[in-house]
């Protein structure tokens, strides 16, 4: 008989929940691998969920707003080079050789307007979002908005789109929606829209032209 059957331990499997039983267990070196492969899953799991922290989400100040831009031209950079390598250079630099001003000067712009927000962290600003209601519609637009790179994968995007999510509601609005591109510089925007549940779209493209 087997170490592990001694001990009522199964051939294969796990135990319930991931726990040892408090007597413990022997294991031959087959047994010990088949339980490693076998937890590591649910132990990464937990420790994914263990790093993720909570935010504080609050109206922008012109203070938060250096921390805010740099953000923005961290988050944007990856984009604009795919921009440059599928339009080329001299395009890019007809239409884009100053974005990272004009960027600054969007944030700038949005987040000090009254519906303006920044996720707090560590005593930091980790992102920022802002939004705008068309009173008339009553439709929401989600503008400029992007996380900090070293704090992407915590749910802070998550975080900021339920807060503008509850503030459109607050104010009486049903339906939202935000623009982003195709281009696969914005492959992790649309990755976080869509599983904030933006799931209706309508498929856009911008072509560029020299005159001659």
């Amino acid at each position: 008989m087997q170490a592990h059957e001694r001990k009522g331990m199964p051939e294969t499997g796990i135990f319930q929940d991931n726990r040892i039983p408090a007597g413990g267990v022997d294991l031959n070196p087959d047994t010990e691998q088949t339980l490693a492969l076998q937890m590591a899953p649910n132990w990464c799991k937990r420790i994914k969920k263990m790093e993720k922290q909570k935010s504080t989400i609050v109206k922008a100040r012109p203070d938060h707003i250096a921390e805010a831009c740099d953000i923005a031209v961290d988050a944007w950079t990856p984009i604009r080079d795919v921009f440059r390598d599928e339009i080329g250079d001299e395009l890019y630099a007809a239409f884009y050789s100053n974005w990272q001003d004009e960027k600054r000067q969007t944030v700038t712009r949005e987040l000090l307007a009254n519906n303006g927000y920044v996720a707090m962290l560590d005593g930091r600003v980790v992102g920022f979002i802002s939004y705008t209601v068309d009173r008339v519609n009553k439709v929401g637009t989600i503008g400029t908005n992007a996380v900090h790179r070293a704090y992407r994968g915590q749910g802070i995007g998550g975080q900021l789109y339920q807060h503008v999510f509850d503030c459109l509601k607050a104010e009486g609005v049903s339906f939202v929606k935000v623009v982003t591109g195709l281009d696969e510089g914005h492959a992790p925007a649309r990755r976080a829209y869509e599983k904030a549940g933006f799931t209706a779209n309508l498929k856009s493209i911008c072509y560029y032209k020299k005159l001659d």
